[in-house]
């Protein structure tokens, strides 16, 4: 069996042997640091490719943020498919996510309890790295939300839920930021309303999130996005 990234290399054999199963389950992953393609089946990798190896000529269209999917009409051999769900929780420099909020949002389970001291603590970036801001939840006696350069302390964050177990959602628009707790929103500010003298670089475009290591709180994620079905 051979694979190809259009754009990017040559049809190229599989590394490993594909399992003898009839029914495959293929799982490719797009990793960020390093950024590379790997690709499973049955939960055996088969494939590892850098996409720093690409040599085509337009191998530059990897480095553009995906946001949508789309299965050809020459694809005859996909039955069906899922996006892979809940992921666990890396932290700290080196573990980007794309998060475009346009056509994401970020959601997060946590297990907290209030007066816990547990925080979760999301730092955002733009395309070019650039801090895009700092937003930080406080499970003390009540809970907290803080956005590091732009407000001047914390602000309590309202209406959450009693039960431990919490989906967290979280949302950016050009001037709101929103936060659902468990389908309820207990969050919703103006970023206009910024006092700090950094906040200008909440007017930037969020392209990516790290969770700090600071974070105590977040058990696992998933970015949930938009996307294209085509026959």
């Amino acid at each position: 069996m051979k694979y190809q990234l259009l754009h990017c290399m040559a049809d190229k054999a599989l590394l490993y042997s594909v399992p003898e199963e009839k029914e495959k389950v293929w799982t490719i992953y797009r990793a960020v640091g390093p950024d590379a393609v790997r690709i499973e089946c049955n939960g055996v990798e088969v494939a590892n490719f850098m996409i720093s190896e690409c040599t085509e000529s337009n191998k530059d269209v990897y480095d553009r943020l995906i946001t949508k999917l789309v299965f050809y009409n020459s694809d005859t051999a996909s039955d069906f498919y899922r996006k892979k769900d809940w992921m666990p929780v890396s932290r700290g420099a080196g573990y980007f996510r794309d998060f475009i909020p346009q056509t994401t949002t970020l959601q997060i389970k946590t297990n907290s309890a209030l007066n816990s001291a547990d925080k979760v603590v999301l730092r955002f970036f733009d395309a070019a790295m650039h801090p895009a801001g700092t937003l930080v939840l406080y499970f003390n006696a009540r809970m907290e939300f803080e956005l590091q350069s732009c407000m001047e302390g914390r602000q309590a964050v309202s209406n959450v839920l009693k039960a431990d177990d919490k989906i967290w959602t979280f949302q950016k628009s050009q001037n709101d930021i929103t936060i659902d707790c468990n389908d309820v929103t207990v969050v919703d500010y103006k970023v206009s309303s910024c006092t700090h003298n950094d906040r200008s670089v909440y007017n930037r475009e969020i392209a990516k999130v790290m969770f700090e290591e600071a974070d105590t709180a977040s058990d696992s994620y998933r970015i949930r996005g938009f996307w294209c079905y085509c026959n």
